[in-house]
């Protein structure tokens, strides 16, 4: 799942208003269908939704957001996340591991860019502990990026709020309780127990969701010659959604504007 010097952009991922959009090439897609020969991967690949527009396969990864509109039975959707948790990992599991570099063709590509991350998720429904794990990959654009332009501690609000957003909008029994529930992390947040995205001095991102100390960062030292982060103490698919909505909001709203202002 490393990232040579000049990978060019597999994937993309992006936060819409009922989950992620997961894009890739159609004809990748078609180039996946040929390639997989294990039922136990194939089978559950074909059913995740999705949708063709253009040359672009997207696939529709449906979170189960509580509908505070309605007077139903609104407890969590651990079934649910847990589905979801499993269509993230297989696609991330295809596009970072499967697609070898010589094949990394302009009709396989998403596009002539570079791809700026890569991201990793397990889940595992018979683990306890650290059952939902991440990680991040940093391209070495995107590591020099973080590097120069955060020379010290820095916050991202947008990120703590995507965070919150998909941690509470999953888990609320009611309108009013997601609203004091977010106030509340917003107000206290930043310790072990809390909620925090920032991009630490020398451009080292951190972060947390609610938990004990349920959080993705590394070292400023171990950063700078590995490039990941990797988690700890993610145990459910609520924590990892959460956490997923924080990283990609990094991903799109802080890192594709730099890169794109310094090309």
């Amino acid at each position: 799942m490393s990232l040579e010097k000049n990978s060019k952009e597999i994937y993309s991922l992006e936060i819409v208003e009922n989950g992620f959009a997961f894009k890739i090439k159609d004809a990748l897609f078609r180039y996946f269908l040929n390639l997989i020969k294990n039922q136990e991967i194939l089978k559950p690949f074909l059913e995740i939704p999705r949708t063709t527009v253009g040359n672009l396969c997207i696939f529709n990864i449906v979170l189960p957001f509580i509908d505070f509109s309605s007077n139903e039975n609104k407890d969590l959707d651990w079934e649910g996340l847990g589905k979801c948790a499993k269509q993230l990992g297989i696609l991330f599991m295809l596009t970072n591991d499967i697609l070898p570099e010589e094949k990394q063709t302009p009709d396989l590509c998403l596009s002539d860019d570079l791809q700026l991350m890569n991201i990793t998720t397990v889940y595992r429904s018979d683990a306890g502990f650290h059952a939902c794990p991440m990680i991040v990959v940093f391209s070495e654009r995107a590591y020099d990026l973080l590097r120069e332009n955060y020379k010290k501690d820095t916050v991202l609000p947008l990120c703590e709020e995507k965070a919150l957003a998909f941690y509470f909008g999953l888990s609320s029994d009611s309108k009013e309780d997601f609203d004091q529930n977010k106030a509340d992390y917003m107000e206290f947040s930043g310790d072990a127990f809390g909620v925090r995205a920032m991009i630490r001095y020398q451009g080292v991102p951190s972060f947390t969701v609610p938990g004990d100390c349920a959080c993705l960062g590394a070292n400023p030292d171990d950063f700078k010659h590995s490039r990941d982060i990797r988690s700890h103490n993610l145990d459910t698919s609520l924590q990892q959604m959460a956490m997923l909505a924080s990283v990609v909001t990094l991903w799109n709203e802080v890192l594709r504007p730099l890169h794109s202002a310094n090309k």
